[in-house]
């Protein structure tokens, strides 16, 4: 770490694990920020998931049911 960088850091308590992990959050937002593919709309994404988490849970009663508990 440089003194510079060193200098800005220390005052607010990070320390180099923390700084790294802020560094990787940070390029891996402005990754998403970045990216040419189109978005999804909200809605979409949670009705999609909606439908995945009602089979899970629909299997799971149904396997549930099956071994005679």
């Amino acid at each position: 770490m440089s003194n510079s960088h060193a200098s800005q850091v220390e005052p607010l308590g990070i320390d180099h694990r923390t700084a790294a992990h802020l560094r990787w959050i940070a390029a891996e937002i402005q990754d998403a920020l970045d990216d040419p593919r189109s978005s999804l709309p909200h809605e979409e994404v949670m009705a999609t998931m909606d439908a995945v988490i009602e089979a899970v849970e629909c299997e799971a009663v149904a396997a549930y049911q099956r071994s005679g508990a």
